[in-house]
């Protein structure tokens, strides 16, 4: 007979409230953040942003994740997109490759090259996302 022993390692978890004026952000308080846009428009990251965290809070028909930056004095919201939504656009483009090969049609084709382009822009835009994705995440109360 063997003896085995087990230990178990501790772990430190910090967790990140957000506070205005020494109290913790509401929900309501963050949905009147005013929103803006992450990218300009050449689809690089706005370097007038000082992000301040991430925050995973779904907003219907706004957006279920979202850096909590300042911009000057002020603070602003930007939504970021869903972590698939690249592999998403790639799925359209191998649809309509697919489609092509049974239907040749001059419409669709065009629907390809403008799948093609959204795919473009889709990982350019990811990019500039990828840093902002690596913040710690903020929570509301």
């Amino acid at each position: 007979m063997h003896d085995k022993s087990a230990a178990v390692a501790g772990r430190v978890v910090t967790v990140q409230a957000l506070k205005v004026d020494g109290n913790k952000m509401t929900l309501q308080f963050f949905k009147q953040i005013a929103r803006t846009d992450c990218l300009r428009k050449d689809d690089t990251l706005d370097e007038t942003l000082q992000p301040w965290g991430r925050v995973v809070y779904k907003i219907p028909g706004e957006g279920d994740e979202w850096l909590l930056a300042q911009r000057g004095g002020q603070l602003v919201r930007c939504s970021l997109p869903p972590e698939d939504w690249v592999a998403r656009s790639e799925g359209r483009v191998v649809d309509t490759e697919h489609f092509i090969a049974r239907h040749s049609s001059s419409s669709v084709e065009a629907m390809l090259a403008a799948d093609k382009a959204a795919l473009a822009t889709a990982v350019k835009k990811e990019a500039a996302y990828r840093p902002l994705r690596a913040l710690p995440q903020l929570f509301l109360a």
